[in-house]
């Protein structure tokens, strides 16, 4: 099977075209559903309270604190209405893994992680930022650094 991609400018960026043979159709409904669960959107709003369709691969990191839920990109902070609980139950398929009570961690994110002077996890995230894991949480960040240095070899 040969596959092309064909960039076009004319479109929208949130617009993506798949063309394939008839008898391939079903395995373009499996991409397309593979897409979906891994790559969605996630609905966020601003302090002037626009809302946007956020891609979940632009997300850094979740935080709650005081009941608002901000969402952090590069560059920019953004809020959601919905609980940090129901977030990890649909972020957690989308290699988003929770390191404390309040904070979720995007995956492709995550650039390095150390252990500080009094013993706590830090992990650095590609934008610079530093998020503590907490103690109840750090066998989950050791496993995942501990499966992703598996998955290389």
């Amino acid at each position: 099977m040969n596959i092309k991609i064909l960039t076009n400018h004319d479109i929208n960026r949130n617009m993506v075209l798949i063309q394939c043979h008839p008898k391939n159709k079903n395995l373009v409904k499996q991409i397309c559903h593979f897409i979906k669960l891994k790559y969605g959107t996630l609905k966020v709003f601003d302090d002037e309270y626009n809302y946007y369709h956020m891609y979940i691969w632009d997300i850094c990191y979740i935080d709650e604190l005081r009941r608002t839920i901000s969402v952090y990109t590069e560059k920019d902070v953004y809020y959601i209405t919905k609980s940090l609980k129901h977030l990890m139950v649909h972020l957690s398929k989308r290699r988003f893994i929770q390191v404390s009570a309040h904070t979720i961690v995007n995956t492709l994110h995550i650039d390095h992680y150390y252990i500080s002077a009094d013993s706590r996890r830090i992990i650095v995230l590609d934008n610079g930022c530093e998020v503590v894991v907490n103690r109840h949480y750090k066998d989950v960040i050791d496993n995942y650094l501990f499966v992703k240095d598996e998955e290389l070899m």
